[in-house]
C-alpha cells in the first residue's frame, strides 16, 4: 500500500495502473469479505477481513490517480486518497482491538472456534464492549470512525463513472456496485464476529477451560484502540488536519503544495440525504436480513 502511494504521481497517466489498482482492490475487497463470512475461527474472520480492508485501501489509491487528470470529477475523486489513508488509520484502531480480543478469547476459553463460543456476553462485558465496537466500527456504523471513511469511500466509487476516459464511463458503474455488495459482507461478518461470540446459547461443555473476564493488563491496550475508535469519530478533522493531509500531500504533490491546501472537510452528516447515505441504509437493511 505504501508503495503503490508512493508512485501514484509517476504512474497515474497509466490506464493500465489505474485499472489494475482500483479493480484488484476492489475484487480484493469483496472477495475477502465473502470468504470472510464463511470462516469458523475467530481470527480467520478477521484475516480474510483485513485482505478485505486492505484491497479497499488499495481501490481507493488507484482511485486517486484519476484527480491527475482532472475534470468536473475532480472534486468528488479528491476525497480518494483521503479516505485511502484515513481509513488505513481507522482500520489499525478497530482491527488491532478486535485481533487483540479475538487472542483473548482463545486465551480464557481455550477457543477461537466461533461454533463452541457464545454467551460470553456477562461472562467478559469488557471484552464485549470492546469487540462490538471495533465490528460495529469495521461494519461502518456510526458513531464510529469506520462510518467516516466508508462513506468516503463509496463517495470515491459512486465518483468513477462520472470520468469519460480510461473506460470508467462505461464501466465505472461497476465500482459502486461491487463496494455496495463487499459492504454488504463486511457488515455480514463484522456482526458474526461479535454476537456469535458474545450473544446466543451459552457452551460450557464445548470449551476447554472455564471462561472469565481477561486480567486488565491484557485489556488496557484493545480498550485504547476502542476509545480511539469511537474518539476520531468525533474529532475527525482533527486527526485529517494532523495525520492525513500531510500523506494525502505526499501522494498527491502536482495537486496541492502543501497540506492547507487540500479543502476536505469530514463530517458525519452534511445536512441531506447523500447517494452514499442511501447505500448505506441498504448495506444495513441487507446485511441485517442475511
Amino acid at each position: 500500500i505504501y508503495l503503490v502511494a508512493r508512485f501514484t504521481p509517476i504512474f497515474a497517466v497509466s490506464e493500465l495502473w489505474v485499472w489494475l489498482v482500483t479493480g484488484v482492490g476492489i475484487l480484493t475487497l469483496f472477495w475477502g469479505s465473502f470468504f470472510a463470512v464463511k470462516q469458523t475461527d475467530l481470527k480467520g474472520i478477521l484475516a480474510f477481513s483485513t485482505v478485505s480492508q486492505l484491497g479497499l485501501i488499495m481501490s481507493l489509491l488507484g482511485a486517486s490517480a484519476l484527480a491527475f487528470h482532472g475534470n468536473g470529477a475532480t472534486d468528488t475523486i479528491k476525497y480518494a486518497a483521503f479516505a485511502a489513508i484515513f481509513h488505513l488509520i481507522n482500520h489499525a484502531t478497530f482491527k488491532g482491538s478486535l485481533f487483540m480480543i479475538a487472542g483473548i478469547v482463545d486465551h480464557e476459553t481455550g477457543t477461537r472456534d466461533i461454533r463452541k463460543l457464545g454467551g460470553l456476553m456477562s461472562i467478559m462485558p469488557l471484552s464485549f464492549t470492546v469487540a462490538a465496537i471495533g465490528s460495529l466500527s469495521m461494519a461502518g456504523l456510526p458513531p464510529f470512525n469506520g462510518f467516516l471513511s466508508k462513506e468516503m469511500f463509496l463517495t470515491a466509487m459512486l465518483a468513477l463513472q462520472n470520468f469519460e476516459f480510461f473506460g470508467f464511463d462505461t464501466w465505472g458503474a461497476l465500482f459502486p456496485i461491487v463496494a455496495w455488495i463487499a459492504s454488504i459482507f463486511t457488515f455480514v461478518y463484522s456482526f458474526y464476529f461479535v454476537f456469535r461470540t458474545f450473544t446466543g446459547k451459552y457452551k460450557p461443555e464445548k470449551l476447554p477451560h472455564k471462561p472469565h473476564e481477561a486480567p486488565i493488563g491484557m485489556l488496557i491496550s484493545p480498550m485504547i484502540l476502542a476509545a480511539l475508535v469511537v474518539t476520531i469519530f468525533f474529532i475527525p478533522n482533527l486527526v485529517g488536519d494532523t495525520f492525513v493531509k500531510p500523506a494525502v500531500q505526499a501522494i498527491q504533490p502536482f495537486l496541492y503544495d502543501s497540506p492547507k491546501d487540500i479543502d476536505i472537510h469530514v463530517a458525519a452528516w452534511h445536512g441531506e440525504i447523500t447517494p452514499e447515505l442511501v447505500m448505506t441504509f441498504g448495506i444495513i437493511l441487507l446485511g441485517v436480513l442475511l
